[in-house]
């Protein structure tokens, strides 16, 4: 995936599906958050946490961003300002 300071798991189902596990990291420094940025990754949270993968994956495929994005283009930025409040 090529993100710096992010710790992701590749693992392959088979040689055209590969899962991107995003693990958390040995520390976390809030201070490099605002108090909205912080508030939002909390509600992220709050909504995520008992799902299943499946159900979150279900719940983003519905979302305009990845509807409105055609396979294998990257979902502009501007699609973010369309994303359903929770």
């Amino acid at each position: 995936m090529g993100l710096r300071n992010i710790n992701v798991k590749e693992e392959y189902e088979n040689p055209e599906t590969v899962k991107y596990h995003i693990l958390p990291s040995d520390s976390f420094d809030e201070s490099v958050f605002t108090e909205d940025e912080l508030r939002i990754l909390n509600r992220v949270v709050d909504k995520f946490k008992y799902m299943k993968v499946t159900e979150i994956v279900e719940y983003m495929h519905q979302e305009i961003a990845y509807v409105e994005t055609q396979p294998d283009e990257l979902i502009s930025y501007e699609l973010a300002k369309e994303i359903r409040v929770f």
